[in-house]
C-alpha cells in the first residue's frame, strides 16, 4: 500500500501560509510525510520520486491550484485536493466567537 504524503502550497497568499502550517501540524501529529512543492517543481529528484510513489493530498492556498498542477507536471497522481478558501469558511462557522457591544465610555475630562 502506498504511503500518504501531504503537499502544501508555498505561495504568498495568506492562505498559502495556512496550507503550509496545517500540513506541517498534521504531519507532526500523524507522522505523515510532507513533500516540498518548491523542491519538486525545481526538479529535485528525491521529492519527485516521493510524489510519484505516494498517495498525494495536495493542499492549495488559492483557486490557482499551483500545488496540484506542479505535482501533475512532475508525473505524480494527486489523490485528494483540498482548497483552503473552501475549508476556512466551514471551520470559521464553528469557531466564531460572539463579541459583546459595550456602551462607549466618555473619555475622562482633561483638567485645565
Amino acid at each position: 500500500m502506498k504511503e500518504i504524503v501531504l503537499c502544501a502550497c508555498s505561495g504568498m497568499n495568506p492562505r498559502g501560509e495556512v496550507a503550509r502550517a496545517s500540513v506541517y501540524d498534521v504531519s507532526q501529529e500523524d507522522g505523515n510525510k510532507i513533500c516540498c512543492i518548491v523542491a519538486t517543481a525545481g526538479g529535485k529528484q528525491k521529492y519527485i520520486d516521493l510524489a510519484q510513489a505516494s498517495k498525494i493530498i495536495a493542499v492549495n492556498g488559492c483557486p490557482q491550484n499551483c500545488t496540484t498542477t506542479l505535482l501533475k507536471d512532475k508525473g505524480a497522481s494527486v489523490d485528494k485536493v483540498l482548497l483552503v478558501p473552501e475549508i476556512l469558511p466551514v471551520y470559521e462557522q464553528f469557531t466564531r466567537v460572539q463579541t459583546l457591544s459595550l456602551p462607549s465610555a466618555q473619555p475622562p475630562a482633561i483638567p485645565p
